[in-house]
């Protein structure tokens, strides 16, 4: 009988290193149809896939990859997701932050924002650090414009314009439209106008720079 068991264990032991590695190294805290973001790449490649649903599942700084021999090095430092000089597309997919932090989010360019333009939802997530400055219109630390969802979202990045006629906030440079939302969001990071602009109408908000035909909730 002590046999048997004994060879009964080691077939048991034999099948179970047999199963693929995948099955274990799987985040069984990411729902199903989600894409685990872990890191700074992660995050750069969500703008190939606009309507993607993502997590984070862990904080990220942005540091290393956007320094002079990162990974993401150039000079106008971070490129807002779905940012294109020829013609920028809003992002409409779900960026679940889960509670961690982005640090390091540096922009000086045409694109403003971790994300040009939602259309989709972000929530629980929070900019630890950085700096956004651009000569876009539409100019915050999360995203330029945005006529989607943003819940649950924290600034701490200055926000910067440069722009003669624009919208500024540390959140959204501008929230649109009926369906636009932003709520439970806070913002900690300097918003301002850096412009020798003589004509035209800044818009500057510690959320959002201007809010039209749609909502912000505490």
């Amino acid at each position: 009988m002590k046999k048997r068991s004994t060879a009964l264990i080691l077939i048991a032991m034999l099948l179970f290193s047999l199963l693929p590695v995948s099955v274990f190294a799987a985040d069984s805290n990411v729902p199903e149809g989600y894409i685990e973001i872990e890191d700074a790449m992660d995050l750069y490649f969500i703008r190939n896939d606009l309507s993607g649903k993502f997590m984070l599942t862990a904080d990220i700084d942005l540091t290393d990859a956007l320094s002079e021999h990162g990974d993401l090095y150039n000079e106008a430092g971070w490129i807002a997701i779905g940012y294109d000089s020829n013609s920028s597309q809003s992002f409409t997919g779900v960026i679940d932050g889960n509670g961690h932090t982005i640090s390091g989010l540096v922009s000086d360019g045409p694109g403003a924002g971790l994300v040009c333009s939602n259309a989709g939802t972000i929530r629980d997530l929070t900019v630890a650090s950085g700096s956004v400055s651009s000569d876009a219109q539409y100019v915050g630390a999360i995203c330029g414009t945005n006529t989607g969802v943003i819940s649950g979202c924290v600034n701490f990045a200055s926000v910067t314009v440069t722009n003669g006629k624009a919208c500024a906030g540390g959140i959204a440079g501008m929230n649109n439209g009926s369906s636009a939302l932003i709520e439970k969001c806070g913002n900690y990071g300097n918003v301002s106008v850096v412009s020798t602009a003589e004509s035209g109408a800044v818009y500057v908000g510690g959320i959002a720079g201007s809010c039209s035909g749609s909502n912000i909730f505490q």
